[in-house]
């Protein structure tokens, strides 16, 4: 992944957190992760964490052990609250084998050029029956079926979604049955779920959550 340093930084190296995930899902994904019923002395890392608002979030509910690793530091004064590293995805996780208990990787693989080598290092320093939290644009969304069915392109993955400013876009649709059959011998998937569906163009959020309707899947996937 390229260097993002440049990535609409505003106010003192900060990041607008709207400009990469709307509030509605970011909610959502703290639901799912609350469900999880994780231990508050649990070791959790936040892949490309970008502005901390999910490391501060778990700071809030008394997370005692968070990391992050990110690109650059967008924030310094959130290092009272995680340890913080800087990561290049594409080059192996500066973690020792087997040390977190949970890992979040929010929006992040549709990014990458090798999404399946950053999902082989989860699991090497993630522990035996701990998980994974992951969220990517839903594929398999009505929408999504009806533009490939007329284009050949899929809802999200388009053109201009390719063509992202500053790192690479929208480059790695995620199948979540092709990553079942590809880490079979690695993770389970405990749970699937989706955020609510928005409305293209209008951008209003509605309250359904499913395959067809909903923008973003959200997997707990357990280290086998």
């Amino acid at each position: 992944m390229k260097n993002i340093s440049k990535f609409y930084l505003k106010n003192n190296n900060t990041m607008d957190f709207a400009e990469l995930t709307h509030k509605w899902l970011h909610n959502r994904i703290l639901d799912v992760f609350s469900a999880n019923d994780i231990p508050k002395d649990a070791k959790i890392l936040d892949i490309w964490c970008g502005n901390w608002n999910f490391l501060n979030q778990l700071h809030k509910k008394w997370y005692l052990h968070l990391y992050g690793c990110d690109g650059f530091i967008e924030n310094e004064k959130m290092l009272n609250i995680a340890q913080f590293k800087k990561q290049n995805l594409n080059e192996k996780l500066s973690y020792e084998d087997k040390y977190f208990d949970y890992v979040i990787l929010t929006e992040v693989i549709e990014h990458l050029e090798n999404p399946n080598d950053l999902l082989k290092e989860i699991h090497r320093v993630l522990k035996s029956g701990w998980f994974l939290l992951l969220s990517t644009p839903n594929v398999h969304t009505l929408v999504s079926r009806l533009l490939f069915l007329f284009t050949g392109k899929m809802f999200q993955f388009t053109k201009k979604d390719v063509k992202f400013t500053v790192f690479p876009g929208h480059i790695a649709p995620f199948f979540p049955y092709i990553f079942e059959e590809v880490f079979r011998h690695m993770f389970k998937i405990a749970r699937i779920c989706y955020s609510n569906f928005i409305m293209p163009i209008l951008w209003r959020e509605f309250p359904i959550r499913n395959k067809l309707f909903g923008n973003t899947v959200i997997l707990v996937v357990k280290k086998i």
